[in-house]
């Protein structure tokens, strides 16, 4: 699961403040195998914007230095497809701040849960991942934070992923060709 904050909701001009990933394995959720970092900012986002995800001026100015944590990033994600919810734009968030940062591309497979959750619960929810985690009673007491909503992801994951039988996917590796994501985002 991948998740990032960033200083509004243009992935093209936008800032990338923090990025989560959490992994899933055999069927469940690793919270041990996590990652989180706050990426150092030059100025803080907005005072609305930092009321979104909570990340405050002082933690952002006091983030991770920027090429580091991208590089701890590369390090953690290895070569594993990714699942992200709506995932075209943290995919291009990420792609973004790595080209910047460190002059290099950033291709890879993702699983949009957007794409897939729709197919395996027609006309459940629409809207975005607030809508699914209600619709399918998953309690999330915070939200829009990285690595909180990677949790809240995962958790939308593994429904999906029990539901995939039904749609003809066995696997994870299945559903990536249920998913628009499944095209290399990058």
């Amino acid at each position: 699961m991948v998740d990032v904050e960033t200083s509004g909701l243009n992935a093209l001009s936008d800032s990338l403040i923090a990025i989560g990933a959490l992994a899933v394995r055999d069927g469940a959720i690793d919270l041990a195998d996590s990652f989180e970092v706050v990426l150092r900012q030059e100025r803080a986002s907005t005072g609305a914007n930092i009321e979104v995800h909570g990340i405050g001026g002082g933690e952002q100015l006091g983030g991770e230095e920027p090429r580091v944590a991208l590089e701890r990033f590369l390090e953690f994600v290895r070569d594993d497809p990714l699942v992200a919810f709506h995932a075209p734009f943290d995919a291009m968030v990420l792609r973004r701040a790595l080209r910047e940062r460190l002059g290099r591309g950033f291709r890879r497979r993702w699983l949009d849960l957007a794409d897939v959750a729709p197919l395996a619960w027609p006309g459940r929810a629409r809207g975005g991942l607030d809508a699914w985690l209600e619709a399918l009673a998953i309690p999330m007491a915070y939200r829009h934070r990285a690595i909180v909503d990677c949790l809240g992801t995962a958790q939308l994951f593994l429904a999906v992923l029990h539901a995939a039988p039904r749609l003809g996917a066995g696997s994870a590796r299945a559903l990536l060709a249920l998913s628009q994501g499944d095209r290399w985002l990058g």
